[in-house]
């Protein structure tokens, strides 16, 4: 089976779960769409610390919670998303894969007035890079680029 085509809405997914888990603190350290041949789609592989330290059902609580608080849960669909510990082997895998990227995407979400940008590096430590603030008016590029 041919490999499908990630459509801009799984981009969009991806950036409002990031944004969603950078706003309420929930650390990820791998963010990536993974394609599973013998299903025949793509799911969100997100990792996180929390996984080996609270546990899995912990921190699936604290993600679908996070996910209710900021309006994104029932835009997602979880049956695609996946929490992974950052040891786990396919999270290494997906490392590999993107290393040599430089890329990343910005997200630019619109909450009521207020926006967040999010620069979503492809790889990395860390977080993603983001501003949330209602300074940003009509030029979000030279607001973001400031620092």
């Amino acid at each position: 089976m041919d490999q499908e085509v990630l459509v801009r809405n799984d981009i969009e997914i991806r950036g409002r779960i990031l944004d969603a888990l950078n706003r309420t603190g929930i650390p990820v350290t791998l963010c990536e769409w993974h394609y599973v041949p013998q299903l025949g789609e793509w799911q969100l592989i997100v990792a996180t610390p929390w996984y080996d330290s609270r546990g899995p059902r912990v921190t699936y609580d604290r993600i679908i919670k996070a996910l209710q608080q900021t309006g994104v849960y029932e835009d997602v669909p979880l049956r695609r998303v996946f929490l992974k510990s950052p040891s786990d082997p396919i999270v290494k895998q997906l490392e590999i894969e993107v290393k040599n990227k430089t890329e990343g995407v910005i997200h630019i979400i619109d909450h009521g007035g207020q926006y967040s940008v999010l620069f979503a590096p492809f790889t990395g430590r860390g977080e993603p890079f983001r501003r949330s603030t209602s300074q940003i008016k009509t030029n979000c590029a030279d607001f973001f680029w400031r620092e």
